[in-house]
């Protein structure tokens, strides 16, 4: 696959194993929309989406979970 400069977002799970939505598929707003419904902070940050990611291969981390413990 070529490179592209689509959005994407990563969700790691607690096995280790990391899962990959891209802007591309169907079902893309409906699940930005649902993160930033349960994900404190993950609302605010995709209004500034396009303010915080101007250049390439940048990484924004919406949420992270807490350590428990």
């Amino acid at each position: 696959m070529g490179t592209t400069k689509a959005i994407c977002a990563a969700v790691a799970l607690a096995d280790g194993a990391e899962v990959e939505f891209r802007e591309e598929i169907p079902g893309w707003a409906n699940f930005l929309n649902a993160a930033a419904g349960v994900l404190p902070g993950v609302g605010t940050k995709l209004a500034e989406l396009s303010e915080l990611a101007r250049g390439d291969d940048v990484e924004i981390v919406l949420f992270q979970r807490r350590a428990l413990g």
